[in-house]
């Protein structure tokens, strides 16, 4: 797995900020991007804004466990790894994400079904998962 040492700046924010708009906390920043986690119904949800867009071009839910979300970020690279881990579920029908750098990483970037599992490994939200080889 990258470290964080790659990053030119630090992604996760020291202090958190409250973001209106989204009603949720920005926890992260990569670029024009910020990372906003916020309640949604009985999860979590971590999604990426780019600039003053009025949708979100990421997102990913997770359970109700904010440490462990944190836990997951401070693991992340957005600069080599393409979705941080952790999460159970893409919301929507968005673009999976490709980190800028992601042939620094190939093992961590390989595909996964719509649960966060990598592909030909078990699926531990669904056993039917329609994304894994049955």
């Amino acid at each position: 797995m990258a470290s964080a040492s790659t990053q030119t700046e630090p992604f996760l924010s020291e202090r958190m900020e409250w973001d209106p708009e989204w009603a949720g906390v920005v926890v992260g920043r990569h670029g024009d991007d910020r990372w906003v986690l916020m309640e949604m119904g009985f999860n979590l949800r971590l999604v990426v804004v780019h600039g003053d867009s009025t949708g979100y071009r990421y997102g990913w839910c997770y359970s109700r466990d904010v440490e462990a979300v944190l836990r997951h970020l401070r693991a992340f690279d957005p600069e080599t790894m393409d979705e941080p881990m952790g999460w159970h579920k893409r919301p929507g029908v968005y673009e999976v994400r490709r980190a800028p750098g992601r042939e620094a990483n190939p093992e961590y970037n390989r595909p996964r079904c719509r649960h966060g599992a990598y592909v030909g490994e078990e699926c531990t939200v669904d056993p039917f998962c329609p994304d894994q080889e049955q």
